[in-house]
């Protein structure tokens, strides 16, 4: 048991900022705003869906580990919507390619000597078009790392939000 609370103990250490950084991501990009219970229930008697959220962590560096180099864990952390759980219908498909299309068009425009341009943005769906309908957010289990947010407060959606399925086609439409 004493192990496993050491175990416990180095995890919360490694989530613990990459957390920090995400959620002051949301907070740099607008992306919700914090509204206390009563006012959520008004908005969801007013038709506004609510999806839980949850922590998504990835190490970065287990890739690099798993062919043998020794490389201590690089943890991100996302802070996703629920979107498969949403009831509401709306339009989910935004224009991608594969790695084999690009590859292509990046083939055709060398051999036509085209000068091509590319770009990348940081956290793409924050910058997506803003959302035409009210979406709640229920922080996730063990919270946010944010001590002014109480335990029945919510999280008002006001872009799309990673795990929503509008999220992609929003940031291309804004981009378009």
């Amino acid at each position: 048991l004493v192990m496993y609370d050491k175990v416990d103990q180095l995890m919360k250490k490694l989530i613990d900022a990459p957390r920090v950084h995400e959620w002051q991501n949301y907070l740099k990009f607008d992306a919700v705003k914090v509204i206390d219970r009563s006012k959520a229930e008004e908005m969801i008697s007013h038709g506004a869906e609510v999806l839980p959220t949850q922590w998504i962590e990835v190490d970065k560096n287990e890739a690099v580990r798993a062919s043998g180099k020794a490389m201590e864990p690089k943890v991100k952390s996302r802070l996703v919507a629920r979107g498969n759980l949403s009831a509401l219908f709306n339009r989910s498909d935004s224009p991608t390619a594969d790695r084999e299309v690009v590859f292509m068009a990046i083939s055709f425009a060398t051999s036509r000597k085209l000068k091509t341009r590319s770009g990348d943005l940081g956290h793409g769906y924050f910058h997506g078009e803003k959302l035409s309908r009210p979406v709640l957010l229920r922080p996730p289990k063990g919270g946010l790392p944010d001590d002014s947010i109480k335990l029945d407060d919510m999280l008002l959606a006001l872009v799309p939000i990673y795990g929503t399925r509008d999220a992609g086609r929003g940031l291309w439409r804004r981009i378009r």
